[in-house]
């Protein structure tokens, strides 16, 4: 068994859907149909009935469960013997978060655990949220920051801090004044930036989610500018290209040079809750991951 189809098939058995499994898993419904399909061809037979509401196991179906289940406890516990393991007297955590949400917590962290703790070796890795998650799933991180509350065996989710997504511009653009009274703007509505060009980076959270907001407001912006990473949309807004969607705490924390030369509005519709997520687990079972979770749930987040 692969670690994929073990993975799958127990999502599907414990939601009784390919709908709500691929949902859980981050996968649309026909990709996560066709991999099954896959598997069961492999397999010489069924893994479900898809003629049973909800989705039921058929007897193969049952046994690969069955082993699954033990495969996967005996995998965790090979995977939390080795994390254990001291490696040149240091004990190796393993966090993953999406690109600037993570960094802002990680600021935080690692400068006080290379005073207090030198003999805990953190190590970080970034992605979008859904890597992040995915990646968590499959046991390559010990904890993550994520912008996805999500349900997973043993897991803690909880909210570390609300952050929000807020307009950004260049610190001389027109559009930081009110045409009608001259008066800086604190606040902006998605009808007034009809006339603006949107600079995006498809892959980041925020920018869907303010493509959503234009899009539930009915509201056309002048051109989508999509770019190929988050750094070439705030440089391109700096220089005064259009406005973007950056979260507040980045410009407030100045998390990016380009923060320099923007302004910021407010806009309603951008709320970004920021999510840790551990194994309850590793948690009780290793005093490092205990440290690092409890360190970071202490941080005031100020933005």
């Amino acid at each position: 068994m692969k670690e994929k189809d073990i993975r799958y098939v127990l999502e599907i058995a414990k939601c009784h859907s390919f709908k709500k499994a691929g949902e859980n898993l981050f996968i649309a419904q026909p990709a996560l149909s066709r991999y099954i399909k896959q598997l069961e061809k492999r397999l010489g037979g069924l893994l479900f009935d898809r003629n049973t509401t909800p989705v039921s196991l058929t007897e193969m179906g049952e046994l690969f469960v069955k082993y699954a289940e033990k495969i996967q406890l005996l995998s965790d516990e090979f995977y939390d013997e080795c994390r254990n393991m001291k490696n040149s007297s240091k004990m190796s955590v393993r966090i993953g978060g999406p690109l600037f949400v993570g960094d802002f917590v990680l600021s935080e962290l690692i400068p006080y655990f290379l005073s207090n703790h030198p003999d805990i070796h953190i190590i970080t890795n970034s992605g979008s949220s859904d890597e992040v998650i995915n990646d968590f799933l499959s046991k390559k991180y010990d904890i993550i920051i994520c912008a996805k509350d999500f349900k997973a065996r043993d897991t803690v989710i909880e909210q570390l801090y609300m952050d929000e997504g807020v307009i950004a511009v260049n610190k001389d653009s027109d559009i930081l004044s009110d045409s009608k009274t001259g008066n800086k703007r604190r606040k902006i509505t998605p009808a007034e930036l009809r006339n603006e060009n949107f600079v995006y980076y498809d892959v980041a959270q925020l920018h869907r989610k303010t493509l959503e907001l234009f899009e539930e407001s009915k509201v056309h912006v002048k051109n989508e500018v999509n770019v190929s990473s988050l750094s070439s949309a705030y440089t391109l807004v700096a220089k005064g290209i259009g406005f973007t969607s950056v979260l507040k705490s980045m410009i407030v924390n100045k998390q990016f040079p380009e923060a320099e030369n923007m302004r910021i509005m407010e806009i309603d519709g951008l709320p970004y809750p920021v999510y840790i997520a551990y194994e309850m687990t590793k948690y009780k079972n290793s005093s490092p991951v205990k440290l690092i979770v409890d360190y970071i749930k202490s941080i005031s987040y100020n933005l």
